[in-house]
């Protein structure tokens, strides 16, 4: 009796896609600063003084992973955190001069690998796969917001 499996493992899939991301990213971008970090510094260089909860929404990041790579970004002086004068509740954060450096001269770095690790695909395909991809996270994350406390996130 053979074993039909009628869906693929779909969470190995995007495990293996993400190592070799992880791969790629640090043989060609960097391997002192992850990927989630850059993110959070290009969101910071768009939109600079968000305190860290707007932050962590804008890129899609739970709570304390967002309170990781912020504490990780500050400690190698990248990011800078102040009171809010008008809400003394609220920090705000921003790039240094250290953080937007580095972001200059990484982000030529992020667009050549991310432009090689779709270049396994006919050029066709690579729109599709980002259109994809796009939609399964945006209809995944309704499944987290059904149980946010079953689901962890790996802090990098």
């Amino acid at each position: 009796m053979s074993l039909q499996i009628t869906h693929p493992h779909v969470g190995h899939l995007i495990r293996r896609a993400q190592q070799i991301h992880t791969l790629l990213w640090n043989s060609e971008v960097s391997d002192e600063v992850t990927s989630p970090q850059v993110l959070v510094l290009v969101a910071l260089s768009r939109a600079p003084g968000m305190d860290q909860r707007t932050l962590g929404a804008s890129v899609s990041l739970d709570r304390s992973t967002t309170a990781d790579v912020v504490d990780r970004l500050m400690k190698r002086g990248l990011l800078e955190r102040t009171r809010d004068p008008n809400d003394r509740r609220r920090n705000i954060l921003r790039l240094t001069t250290d953080g937007a450096d580095l972001l200059a001269a990484i982000a030529p770095r992020t667009e050549t690998m991310n432009a090689h690790l779709i270049s396994v695909l006919p050029t066709e395909d690579q729109a599709e796969l980002i259109r994809l991809l796009r939609a399964f996270v945006n209809k995944a994350e309704l499944l987290v917001q059904e149980k946010p406390d079953e689901v962890e996130e790996p802090i990098d």
